[in-house]
């Protein structure tokens, strides 16, 4: 398990990036960060990894904290930044730097860049931006680490690639993996993940499991609105000339017709503080 407790954060600046931050991260979960563009998600990533240990506060993966960044922490997770190293080696050379994690599956990397349009011969620096990321995270699945970290996932990654990440992500989890994936844009990987969290203004204004957004949260046509409490309702907008309404608390109105939310545009109401 990893936890947050009381985090508090800034970079040097009167202003604190995090403050008062506290988040349980459970095996068995996968896990969306969400949020705009410096709201502080691959700072987030980078205290979990321990590249940032200048916090107040605790942050601990098996109650080990983040600070030590010793070998029992650092064994724990595999971090996939939004920025890659460029590495001067070639596609198969990740072979070798496998060797030096505990679990490397060399079958599993080397069946994956078989399944792909590049080769293990291939050098990692002539890449594309894309394929580089893709490389990266195929590497940190073959890790096999209990903890799997992914700053800004989707970057780079056009749909069908990002498609079949889904099927390599899936296939790598289990009840005792943690997978955290962050981004400002994550419509295509919403239907894997389990519980969303929303970071904003120095701190986290949603942390829901899917399923409960799903089941509180809905979408009405005008024709109920009459039955709809003025609290419960949200927001109102047109669509093809008619008019609907995002509700609240959908479990207290059993007797009316209510249409699911999507979840990115849920994720966008939490973001522009509509909710």
């Amino acid at each position: 398990m990893i936890k947050i407790n009381n985090l508090f954060f800034n970079y040097g600046s009167a202003d604190f990036l995090f403050k008062n931050i506290n988040l349980n991260f459970e095996k068995g979960n996968i896990y969306g960060i969400v949020g705009e563009n410096g709201s502080g998600k691959t700072t987030l990533l980078n205290i979990l990894s321990g590249l940032i240990v200048n916090y107040k506060g605790e942050v601990e993966i098996d109650s080990v904290s983040s600070k030590k960044r010793n070998e029992s922490y650092l064994k724990n997770f595999f971090y996939i930044p939004e920025n890659m190293f460029d590495f001067d080696m070639r596609i198969r050379d990740f072979v070798t730097l496998g060797k030096s994690y505990q679990n490397f599956d060399e079958n599993k990397f080397k069946k994956i860049i078989s399944e792909t349009d590049i080769k293990m011969s291939d050098k990692f620096s002539k890449l594309s931006k894309g394929w580089k990321k893709r490389v990266y995270i195929y590497f940190g699945l073959s890790v096999n680490t209990d903890i799997l970290l992914l700053d800004e996932v989707s970057e780079g990654i056009d749909i069908v690639a990002q498609k079949e990440l889904i099927k390599y992500l899936l296939e790598y989890f289990d009840d005792d993996k943690i997978i955290i994936l962050s981004s400002h844009h994550i419509e295509e990987f919403d239907r894997i993940i389990d519980s969303f969290i929303v970071v904003k203004d120095g701190g986290i204004v949603l942390n829901e499991k899917k399923d409960n957004i799903q089941s509180n949260y809905g979408i009405v046509e005008e024709e109920y609105k009459e039955s709809i409490k003025e609290s419960d309702i949200i927001k109102s907008d047109d669509f093809m000339g008619k008019k609907y309404y995002i509700i609240k608390n959908r479990g207290d109105y059993d007797n009316i017709d209510i249409s699911n939310i999507e979840i990115k545009d849920f994720l966008e109401l939490i973001i522009k503080k509509e909710v």
